[in-house]
């Protein structure tokens, strides 16, 4: 008897990843008063807030096609046995495949921003007063890319069997059997628990002008935004199985995560 394990194949991406991002900034808080020469003019600076944040974790990609190498060929014989006796061939031929891909990735992401300007106070000014308040622009991106599993997973070769009694005694017995199996035991799990926050708090103005000979207050705008993408649990299987690799672009660069895995593995 023959019994052939082929492969086994065993991959667990088990990831925790916590990121957390404060960004604090403020502009402003000018105190401006009691002037008896010339006019005043006063300008609050802007406030820019900029977080991108994107986590990877959970790749799994395995190629087990190809082996083989193309036909398999067995020759059983029974021959010149003598009288009277027993012969038996029995073979059992079996190519497994056994392959597990797990993913489990637990990702939180939590973003605090604050911007502020304004808060000036301008009073008793002899002259006229210029107040401009800046803006607030604030921006979070926060992206995720989790559990990606591709297996690549090709049939074995073919098997062609000869089988032969010949020239054997009188009342002589000759057997041959044959078992040929081809198995694969394929399992792909993904686990992904994602949580993302943020928080964005943006304030201009408050600007307290008072008994001013003359004045004038402009205001500036707040704008913020939020972009949350994820993408996770994928399970490919096939002879072509696979997956696109991510890119990610910081500031202007852009990176694949292909090659980034390509450098940690050298």
């Amino acid at each position: 008897k023959l019994f052939l394990v082929f492969d086994i194949h065993a991959k667990n991406e088990s990831d925790s990843v916590k990121n957390k991002i404060e960004q604090e900034a403020e502009t402003g808080e000018n105190e401006i008063k009691d002037n008896i020469d010339g006019d005043v003019d006063l300008k609050t600076g802007d406030v820019d807030q900029s977080v991108a944040v994107e986590t990877a974790a959970g790749a799994n990609f395995a190629d087990m096609g190809g082996y083989g190498n193309g036909e398999r060929s067995l020759s059983l014989v029974n021959s010149s046995n003598g009288r009277d006796s027993d012969n038996i061939i029995d073979v059992e031929l079996a190519d497994v495949t056994v392959a597990v891909q797990e993913n489990k990735a637990r990702v939180y992401t939590k973003i605090d921003q604050e911007g502020e300007t304004g808060e000036n106070e301008v009073k008793d000014n002899i002259g006229g007063v210029d107040v401009e308040t800046g803006y607030v622009d604030q921006s979070a991106l926060i992206g995720a890319y989790l559990g990606m599993n591709a297996l690549a997973v090709e049939e074995c070769c073919d098997t062609s069997a000869e089988l032969t009694n010949e020239m054997n005694g009188r009342d002589s017995e000759n057997l041959i059997g044959i078992t040929l199996a081809d198995v694969m035991d394929l399992f792909q799990d993904n686990v992904q628990m994602i949580g993302n926050k943020a928080d964005q708090e943006g304030e201009t103005g408050e600007n307290k002008v008072a008994d001013n000979l003359s004045d004038d207050m402009k205001t500036g705008d707040v704008d913020a935004s939020v972009e949350v993408f994820t993408q996770a649990g994928s399970n490919v299987i096939g002879e072509n199985a696979g997956f696109d690799w991510w890119y990610f672009d910081f500031d202007g660069v852009s990176y694949s995560l292909m090659l980034l895995l390509t450098e940690m593995l050298l």
